[in-house]
């Protein structure tokens, strides 16, 4: 009798308590904490980690998407660094991490989709890559703790209630780049006092802390 042996693919390849096929990790199956992903994950499957008890995560260069919700209500999650080889994103990533107090976002995506960080009211910092041209709708509504914003150099577009409830927003800064923002994108900030509209947008202007359209 001759044997043979046939290589496969792990299921759970590099961590057992993570499901991955074919470099996509589809699921989250740890008890929480600090979470590093192998270094042979490509993809991040839709909701692979949302509502886990994670502290924590280190998301490796060779990550090129993450899909909708997939860290969604991981309310312990603290901070996070989407790195630069991230090309895709879906909707809600983190939406509802109600503990996310700091994010750098380097991807290199073009387009911060929406929902994005619905609901993280711990939010208090974020470093948005260059790159982006648009802030999808309800990408920070309800980031209560978020202070200031100074939406990066090449965004045209804001979505509809992009920062809806940011109730703690004093300040935020809109480029020249702007000339597309949506319904009741600022609804809801409460202690918004400063508008800075910078010279040359041609669609908006800022007077006294009101935004307005310039035509």
């Amino acid at each position: 009798m001759v044997l043979f042996w046939i290589p496969c693919e792990s299921v759970f390849a590099s961590n057992t308590n993570m499901t991955i096929s074919g470099g996509v990790l589809t699921a989250y199956n740890g008890g929480g904490g600090a979470v590093t992903i192998p270094s042979d994950v490509t993809s991040i499957g839709p909701n692979a980690f949302a509502g886990k008890p994670i502290s924590s995560v280190s998301i490796p260069g060779s990550v090129r998407s993450i899909g909708d919700s997939a860290f969604a209500n991981c309310t312990a999650l603290a901070n996070v660094t989407v790195p630069g080889s991230v090309t895709n994103m879906g909707s809600g990533v983190f939406a509802g991490c109600s503990g996310l107090s700091s994010v750098s976002m380097q991807a290199s995506i073009s387009a911060l989709p929406a929902s994005t960080f619905n609901g993280c009211r711990s939010l208090t910092s974020i470093a948005i890559s260059a790159g982006i041209t648009s802030i999808g709708s309800g990408a920070f509504s309800g980031c209560s703790s978020l202070s200031t914003m100074s939406v990066p150099a090449g965004v045209s577009s804001i979505g509809d209630s992009a920062f809806a409830n940011c109730s703690n927003l004093s300040a935020i800064s809109i480029p020249a780049s702007t000339t597309n923002i949506g319904g009741s994108a600022l609804s809801g900030c409460s202690s918004l006092s400063t508008i800075n509209v910078a010279s040359g947008n041609s669609a908006y202007a800022s007077d006294g802390g009101c935004l307005y359209n310039a035509s």
